[in-house]
C-alpha cells in the first residue's frame, strides 16, 4: 500500500513537543510520504530533525485550524500526484501514541475494503455542539481520519476540500466540518468504519456517554486502541490512565513533560470521583423516573 499522511501541528508556545517527535519516528514506516503542516513558527532545530523524517514539511499561519491546514498540504501536492496513492491520512497532534501498534489497525482495517476510517467514533447526540449547544451528528473522529484511492479521486471529496474557508471560530470548523463530513461523504454512498466502535460497546455495556475519546480512554486502552487524546488527562486522573500505559512500551515521561510545559491541569483524583458518583447517582435516578413514568 501506498499510502500518504498530511499531519497537522500546532503549539501556541511554538516548540515540538518530544511526544509529536517519537510519534512521527514511530508510524513514518507505515506511510510512503509525509507532509507535515505546523500552524505555528519553527525553529531552525526542529525544521531540520523533521525534514529528516518528512517529505516535506510546511509552516503556515493558524489560519482555519486543522482542515484548513489539511486543505493547503492538498493544495501543495496537487491531485494528480496525490490519485497515485492507494490511501490518505489525516492526523492532527493531539493524541499521545503510538500505545500500541498503528501498523496492526491500518493492516486490519484495509483488510475491511472500505472507503473511509478511523481510530473512534462520537455518537449522534440530540445537544451539545460546541457553541450553540444543537444536535451533535454521528461521526469518525478528526484526530485521525484514512480515505481510500475511490474517494481521492471522487468528485465531492475534491470539492469539499477546495471549499473549506478559514475560519476564525474553532466552533464553526467542528460544527460544518468534523462532525458533517461523515454523513456528507455517507449519503454520497461511500463506506465507513472505526476501529473501536464505541456506539456497539455502549449498547452491549449500557453505558450512556457519547465521546468515549476524551470521556473515557481506560476503555480504549483495554480494547487496544493505539491513540490518546491529550484532553482526556483533563478528565481522567493520571494515576488512572497510567495503569494501562504503564504495561506497554510508551515512554510516560513524554506524557509528564507536555502536560507540564504546556500547563495543562490534570483533573483531580478527589474531584474526578466526586462527579462519577454524581453521575452515577442521577443516571440511576433517571432511570428510575423513567420506569416509573413507563409504568403510569
Amino acid at each position: 500500500m501506498d499510502r500518504i499522511l498530511f499531519y497537522v501541528h500546532y503549539n501556541k508556545k511554538n516548540l515540538i513537543s518530544p511526544h509529536v517527535k517519537y510519534q512521527i519516528d514511530k508510524i513514518r514506516p507505515i506511510f510512503k510520504s509525509i507532509v507535515f503542516i505546523s500552524n505555528s513558527k519553527l525553529t531552525r532545530e526542529d525544521k531540520i530533525k523533521l525534514e529528516s523524517i518528512c517529505d516535506k514539511v510546511i509552516e503556515r499561519q493558524n489560519y482555519g485550524f486543522d482542515f484548513a491546514a489539511w486543505r493547503d498540504g492538498i493544495s501543495y501536492l496537487g491531485w494528480k500526484k496525490l490519485m497515485k496513492y492507494d490511501s490518505m491520512t489525516l492526523m492532527n497532534d493531539t493524541t499521545f501514541g503510538p500505545i500500541y501498534s498503528l501498523k496492526y489497525v491500518y493492516e486490519k482495517m484495509e483488510e475491511k475494503k472500505i472507503n473511509f476510517w478511523g481510530i473512534t467514533d462520537h455518537a449522534y447526540s440530540k445537544n451539545g455542539m460546541p457553541g450553540d449547544n444543537s444536535e451533535i451528528p454521528y461521526h469518525i473522529q478528526s484526530y485521525m481520519i484514512v480515505y481510500d484511492k475511490k474517494m481521492i479521486q471522487s468528485e465531492i471529496f475534491q470539492k469539499f476540500w477546495h471549499n473549506v474557508k478559514n475560519y476564525t471560530d474553532i466552533n464553526l470548523v467542528i460544527k460544518n466540518y468534523e462532525t458533517k463530513l461523515t454523513g456528507l461523504f455517507n449519503n454520497a454512498g461511500f463506506t465507513s468504519d472505526v476501529f473501536f466502535r464505541t456506539i456497539e460497546y455502549s449498547n452491549n455495556h449500557n453505558i450512556t456517554i457519547h465521546n468515549y475519546a476524551e470521556l473515557l480512554p481506560k476503555i480504549l486502552l483495554k480494547n487496544k486502541t493505539p491513540l490518546l487524546k491529550i484532553k482526556s488527562f483533563q478528565h481522567i486522573p493520571i494515576k488512572i490512565i497510567f495503569k494501562f500505559i504503564n504495561k506497554t512500551d510508551y515512554p510516560t515521561h513524554l506524557i509528564k513533560d507536555h502536560l507540564g510545559t504546556m500547563n495543562i491541569k490534570n483533573v483531580n483524583t478527589l474531584h474526578f470521583y466526586f462527579t462519577l458518583i454524581k453521575s452515577m447517582f442521577y443516571g440511576y435516578a433517571k432511570l428510575i423516573y423513567n420506569k416509573l413514568n413507563n409504568e403510569n
